[in-house]
């Protein structure tokens, strides 16, 4: 996500939460087909032999085709990003909707930018963000073993989580880009609630229905992640460092999975039951729209201390 959000951030002005949004879904297909693909690979020749293919998979076609392929700036082959209009001050995307965009500021550093609050906000965010997928990802299919349903349709869950992600990719990215980052993300917050809801109360196989419409909620509004926090990460800090800066932020996101992780399994052991930790699950993504909603309604007191008006709006000012 660092890496692709960086890259992106040079291609696209206007249209960033689009563009993102649907590098993001590439992680949603990568479930749908590698996730069952793996199950079955365990079943025949074990997870040690299944974990040797997926690494080889990496070597021979994900290394060689960003290799070759990728350019990290349009520079490179003569364009310019997307939305450039080649002048000292243009109109920022979403600027309606209560973002700004720092594109022109060369000078943000990790020093400069842990210094405001509205930083701190968008990294709680990362950690409450990345708490639940990871919570749910890694202990669902336990959950599911544990109800009475089978490994391969556990698995096959996970696909269909991954299949939801893709239009939930697009949608939010073009929600976000046209009426807010805020909007979209309390959207996906929302469906991921009731989708983990539906988990919660799946007691038999028989309601194999309740867990169709959790994986379809939960990917659908999980989506909003990948596709909200690293636009709206450029529209605030954009500039030469943005990939250094945003790779400090997500590691909220490695805090909010690994605690996520831990504490699912922790609170199992302690209740033989995972409806707590699903609970927390459901309250989590609820604690990062409000942070999102911060977020937001702090940029003007940002944009004041660094967004300084250029040459050229003075002089049509004057």
């Amino acid at each position: 996500m660092v890496t692709h959000s960086a890259l992106i951030s040079n291609w696209f002005l206007d249209k960033r939460g689009l563009a993102m949004s649907i590098s993001a879904t590439g992680g949603s297909v990568g479930m749908i087909i590698i996730l069952p693909l793996t199950q079955v690979l365990i079943d025949l020749m074990g997870w040690r032999l299944a974990y040797l293919m997926l690494a080889g998979f990496v070597l021979i076609v994900m290394i060689p085709l960003n290799l070759l392929f990728q350019k990290g700036k349009p520079e490179e082959i003569g364009l310019k990003a997307y939305g450039a209009s080649g002048q000292d001050h243009q109109k920022v995307p979403g600027e309606k909707k209560g973002l700004i965009d720092t594109e022109h500021d060369e000078a943000w550093t990790i020093g400069k930018v842990l210094r405001f609050p509205i930083y701190w906000t968008l990294y709680a965010t990362c950690i409450f963000s990345s708490f639940p997928f990871q919570m749910i990802v890694l202990h669902q299919a336990a959950a599911l073993v544990d109800i009475g349903f089978s490994g391969i349709v556990a698995a096959s869950i996970l696909g269909l989580i991954g299949l939801s992600g893709v239009p939930g990719g697009i949608f939010y990215g073009i929600i976000s880009d046209r009426s807010g980052r805020d909007i979209a993300y309390a959207t996906g917050a929302f469906l991921t609630f009731i989708g983990v809801l539906f988990l919660i109360l799946t007691k038999s196989p028989s309601q194999i229905w309740m867990i169709y419409l959790y994986a379809i909620l939960f990917g659908f509004g999980q989506a909003s992640v990948p596709s909200i926090l690293p636009p709206l990460s450029a529209d605030l800090f954009q500039g030469r460092n943005f990939g250094l800066i945003f790779g400090l932020l997500s590691s909220g996101f490695s805090i909010g999975g690994s605690v996520g992780s831990w504490l699912g399994g922790y609170l199992f052991d302690v209740t033989r039951s995972y409806t707590s930790p699903f609970i927390l699950a459901m309250v989590s993504p609820l604690i990062g729209s409000l942070l999102i909603w911060i977020t937001v309604r702090k940029k003007d007191r940002l944009a004041k201390r660094v967004v300084k008006p250029s040459k050229h709006v003075e002089k049509s000012k004057a």
